[in-house]
């Protein structure tokens, strides 16, 4: 923006050089500012988060099948003990409060993934989300495709002229407008508007572009 900024003033140009460290930099937010102030990093957090319990990824049933779960309140977790056929545990001091089921957090990992890993991913998700409980089946390319009715207008086919001509599935424009359907166009193959470039805007004649395509400077 600064670069931006000083072209908008003086007209020069900036190069700007960016390495990968520094930009991932702003995506450790609290892990960065925990190491500022105590000298020391973090544990890495694995799929837990401090503000959720339960929260992780666990096995559903199939191979190589998975749900993602993540548990707030107090109420998400009754609700959760409920559904998993535990509600007894909603009464026991060790998991009581957010803190104490953040102590006892890789029991209570236990005991969801021996709720999830006799179920169907989709139908697991579906039964805590009924329930207000954050879930979602880990997808597939095909289930994302097919099955996900959060992302049915996601993607967009694009046909690609060969050889051969392919038609391509991918993805849509991520910013939505309302009213407003944003289609995507293919990329440009190679040369595919040399003549357009080199006669309507540099002012070739046709016998200079014919010539450019005979000496193989230029591809059609």
């Amino acid at each position: 923006m600064a670069g931006l900024g000083d072209r908008a003033e003086t007209g020069a140009d900036r190069e700007i050089t960016l390495n990968q460290l520094s930009s991932a930099v702003s995506f450790l937010g609290v892990e960065w500012l925990a190491f500022a102030s105590s000298g020391s990093p973090p544990a890495p957090r694995r799929n837990r988060h401090p503000d959720y319990c339960p929260h992780g990824v666990y096995p559903a049933r199939g191979t190589d099948r998975w749900i993602a779960i993540a548990a707030e309140s107090d109420a998400e977790w009754a609700t959760l003990c409920d559904l998993v056929g535990r509600p007894e545990l909603t009464a026991d001091a060790r998991f009581a409060s957010h803190a104490a089921r953040k102590a006892q957090e890789d029991a209570i990992d236990d005991l969801v993934r021996s709720w999830t890993r006799s179920r169907d991913a989709w139908e697991a998700a579906d039964i805590l989300q009924s329930h207000g409980i954050a879930a979602a089946a880990a997808e597939d390319l095909q289930e994302m495709l097919e099955r996900d009715p959060q992302l049915a207008r996601h993607y967009q086919l694009v046909r690609q002229p060969g050889p051969p001509e392919v038609e391509l599935t991918i993805d849509g424009e991520a910013i939505r407008l309302d009213g407003t359907e944003l289609a995507l166009d293919r990329a440009p193959t190679l040369g595919e508007h040399s003549e357009s470039l080199l006669k309507g805007v540099l002012g070739l004649t046709d016998e200079e572009y014919v010539q450019l395509l005979l000496d193989e400077v230029v591809r059609y």
